[in-house]
């Protein structure tokens, strides 16, 4: 019989722990009862810091974000994303420890996909230098796995949205929505599609596979890079139409026409392989999760 996944506390050791994405993570380990270890600046003693600690569990939430300023200065991007990770991996790798190592990677390593729903097997055609290097990233991912048997799984986020954000789409529209302009703007044409998954379900999910991996429900050899979203491709206008709706708002959405470079035309994950690993987990529907986060939203401008 297999073992309760929830069955022994683990210690997560979280890297970039100030972050959105991290912060996701560290709030659903506290809450099933995980012991969470955050680190914002670790690169001085990070080896020192693993061999201490002693984590089951290492999620690399540190690294760079944007799309756009990638665009604007690559070079750093590449130190943030590319550097930050290998110098983890080295310190993972020296400390003598074999956690499982959790690195978030990006639908952006796909570009404009030939074919949707987009599967982990697809060619990967990054279309930004963010993208590009996210795919180095998910190399040296392969490489420490290969050359010093370290667990380290990839997950390809798509788009996340919460109520701790305080940039990217969802929150602009909802800054748009609220604010005293006559309408709602959007860069493109609309059409633009992406596949939207809640803060509170990004990690959940991250919390239950560590947690079925740590009870050997899922195994070393089983499939290492996974997808991770909901499934369910909406339309950017359609998303600008929910906010405002939900917002009170009877403002117009105006489509600009102005296409952003590094911004894929469209995005949705096929999600069989994580579904597999992780058969209990399913997000909840999409305008359940963007309406509690646009409540969230209001109540801070209200007590401010």
């Amino acid at each position: 019989m297999a073992q309760d996944s929830r069955q022994n506390p683990l210690k997560f050791l979280i890297t970039g722990a100030t972050g959105f994405v991290s912060g996701c993570v560290a709030a659903d380990a506290s809450k099933n009862g995980h012991a969470v270890v955050k680190i914002s600046r670790p690169w001085d003693d990070l080896t020192q810091q693993i061999a201490h600690e002693k984590p089951d569990v290492v999620f690399h939430g540190a690294g760079s974000a944007s799309v756009a300023e990638s665009v604007k200065n690559p070079e750093q991007d590449r130190e943030c994303s590319v550097g930050t990770w290998k110098r983890l991996l080295t310190a993972v790798q020296a400390s003598g420890c074999k956690p499982l190592v959790v690195f978030p990677s990006s639908a952006a390593v796909y570009g404009n996909p030939a074919k949707l729903p987009v599967c982990e097997t697809s060619v990967l055609n990054p279309i930004s230098p963010y993208g590009r290097h996210k795919v180095e990233c998910e190399e040296l991912a392969g490489q420490y796995r290969v050359e010093h048997g370290l667990p380290v799984v990839v997950f390809r986020l798509f788009s996340l949205f919460g109520s701790g954000q305080k940039r990217l789409l969802v929150r602009e529209l909802f800054e748009q929505a609220v604010s005293e302009q006559s309408t709602v703007s959007l860069q493109g044409t609309g059409h633009e599609t992406r596949d939207y998954l809640s803060a509170e379900d990004f990690g959940r999910a991250i919390v239950h596979f560590a947690e079925r991996f740590c009870s050997q429900q899922i195994g070393l050899s089983d499939p290492w890079v996974f997808n991770l979203a909901s499934g369910v491709e909406t339309s950017v206008r359609e998303l600008a139409e929910l906010i405002t709706a939900d917002c009170g708002s009877n403002k117009p959405v105006v489509c600009l026409n102005r296409a952003r470079p590094g911004d894929p035309t469209r995005w949705v994950a096929d999600m069989c392989a994580f579904k597999q690993a992780c058969p209990d987990w399913s997000p909840r529907p999409f305008c359940e999760s963007l309406r509690e986060t646009l409540q969230a939203w209001e109540a801070e401008s209200t007590a401010a």
